[in-house]
């Protein structure tokens, strides 16, 4: 049994597993004091993950992943009240500002990122999470946090910074983006964020997206993967190329 208090979202969150391994995928997010939360899943909850994942085709995964998809469960229910998402993309931070990338996998989003951070190297770049971000809607802001779900590369870091927009992206061979509304992107931003599976964790969950498409700028962008559809991108999500 290992246990670690980590500090997600600037919450604490006091996170007991049978499995080994916590520490090690924790690391960098370790706090000290009293937690806010406390996780300690169960066989049940174990067994449920492995039902929920092997229904979606993922059939290879070990016992221990399944542990630590149910601890991310928990996680998730306990912001649910809390305007907290977390949320399927590729947040990058720009001269203090973060811009999220988000598509099934497999799409492209890491590699737009990329594309960005190979263009903008006269700007403050950092990439803050490539693959599933905490989003905290509040107050009609929406801040973008690091989270120890970095996706296959590992990139991100343990910082927040508040949105300027979010885009969807799709392949194509012609680069077109477009602003987009609310009422498009809220069932994008349904498939694209990990949801409790209580009734109540459920409901505060909807409302928190229904504020976050609200919130930000909102963009639809069909893109081939070259440098000039990252430059489109960014002149028309930041309004701008280079520093003045």
């Amino acid at each position: 049994m290992e246990a670690i208090l980590a500090e997600l979202a600037d919450y604490k969150f006091l996170i007991r597993g049978k499995e080994t391994g916590l520490k090690r995928f924790f690391k960098g997010y370790e706090s000290e004091g009293e937690p806010d939360f406390f996780i300690a899943v169960t066989e049940e909850e174990i067994r449920r993950e492995e039902v929920e994942n092997s229904s979606k085709g993922r059939w290879r995964f070990t016992m221990s992943a399944m542990e630590f998809f149910a601890i991310q469960r928990q996680i998730v229910s306990r912001f649910s009240g809390h305007g907290v998402l977390l949320f399927h993309g590729s947040a990058i931070c720009v001269d203090g500002r973060t811009y999220i990338f988000t598509a099934p996998s497999g799409t492209g989003k890491s590699t737009h990122s990329r594309l960005w951070r190979e263009m903008l190297t006269d700007h403050d770049v950092v990439m803050l999470n490539d693959d599933k971000p905490f989003l905290k809607v509040e107050d009609g802001r929406v801040t973008a946090y690091g989270s120890p779900w970095r996706g296959k590369e590992s990139l991100g870091c343990k910082m927040s910074a508040p949105v300027e927009a979010i885009c969807s992206i799709s392949q194509g061979l012609k680069n077109v983006i477009r602003e987009a509304t609310p009422e498009e992107m809220y069932p994008i931003f349904y498939e694209q964020s990990l949801r409790p599976l209580d009734k109540e964790g459920t409901e505060n969950h909807l409302r928190t997206l229904d504020l976050l498409t609200r919130s930000v700028r909102l963009y639809k962008y069909e893109c081939n993967m070259s440098l000039e559809a990252a430059r489109l991108s960014y002149e028309t999500m930041a309004g701008k190329f280079s520093k003045e």
